[in-house]
């Protein structure tokens, strides 16, 4: 379902009618208001947990936004994420996050994916979701932490022991220089070294706000897995798959350029079927792109969050 195009030059809108970012005191709260299910399609199921997609042409030269719902209400989006079509170089994501729906009577944005950017022929937004019953999930969203010349970052971290499964952010301005720059799970500080704790949002952002946002969620059977690619050309776009291990189906995940915003950016970050098993479900890794802008940003770290069967 379509949310909103528009801005300047290069710019887009996040159309506040249907999403809204409210600062609030502990951070800030999004709420859609779209049909979540319009033109979505399923893309199949692994192990309790469904896959579903939207696309979109991109209008150019602006932008545009628009959510991939979960379906039924006893569905709750665990991850999520959005995949351009076109030059990399010439593409950015400005949003990648959970959404609510205006179709059930809580605020929660458990019911969806939203993804936006610009620069590309068409997006497509993927979300991940699962029955309740299978852990309880939490929604989290936090503002940002300036941090450089442009470079905004948001960290949001979960709680009482519940694990990062999914996460994003999103900048709000329709600034013609905005854009996400990374977006990754992290580990906390605590006993493990597992990047389970939280999740961290990094925009360029010159004119507005940046929002990070992290579902978690209790229980275990959560593994962890990255790859790295290196070597990547200045200019040049470079992409690598952190793959799930057998018995196992992905959730969420993300990209980590190198260096700071100014180095390199994210222009993709999306479930992937592998082929490796006869299903044609994108369950079986996360696969992330990224440019490398002026030399530094020559390593991407691609993570999976990975999901018991």
């Amino acid at each position: 379902m379509k949310l909103g195009t528009g801005g300047s030059r290069g710019g887009r809108v996040l159309a506040t009618a249907v999403l809204a970012a409210v600062a609030t005191g502990s951070g800030i709260a999004l709420a859609g208001t779209s049909l979540p299910n319009e033109g979505d399609t399923q893309l199949g199921k692994s192990g309790g947990i469904t896959y579903r997609k939207d696309v979109e042409p991109m209008p150019s030269p602006f932008g545009i936004s628009f959510d991939t719902g979960c379906g039924p209400q006893t569905r709750k989006v665990l991850g999520g994420g959005a995949r351009g079509q076109g030059p990399a170089p010439a593409r950015n994501l400005s949003a990648s996050l959970s959404t609510d729906s205006f179709l059930d009577p809580d605020s929660e944005p458990d019911d969806g994916w939203v993804g936006g950017g610009e620069g590309g022929d068409r997006l497509t937004v993927y979300a991940v979701c699962i029955s309740r019953g299978l852990g309880r999930l939490s929604y989290i969203h936090g503002d940002e932490v300036p941090d450089g010349p442009g470079e905004r970052v948001a960290r949001v971290n979960c709680a009482g022991g519940a694990h990062a499964v999914g996460g994003g952010g999103l900048a709000t301005s329709s600034h013609a220089d905005t854009h996400m720059g990374s977006t990754y799970p992290v580990d906390g500080g605590d006993r493990d070294r597992k990047p389970d704790d939280g999740w961290v949002f990094r925009a360029k952002d010159p004119l507005g706000t940046v929002a990070g946002s992290v579902v978690c969620r209790t229980g275990s059977g959560v593994v962890y897995k990255k790859a790295v690619r290196r070597g990547i050309r200045t200019g040049r776009a470079g992409a690598a798959t952190a793959k799930c291990p057998r018995g196992t189906s992905v959730v969420g995940g993300g990209g980590r350029v190198k260096g700071t915003i100014v180095n390199g950016r994210v222009t993709d970050t999306y479930p992937v079927d592998l082929r490796s098993d006869r299903n044609r479900v994108p369950d079986d890794g996360w696969r992330a792109r990224s440019v490398n802008e002026n030399g530094s940003g020559n390593r991407l770290t691609v993570h999976a969050i990975c999901l018991k069967r």
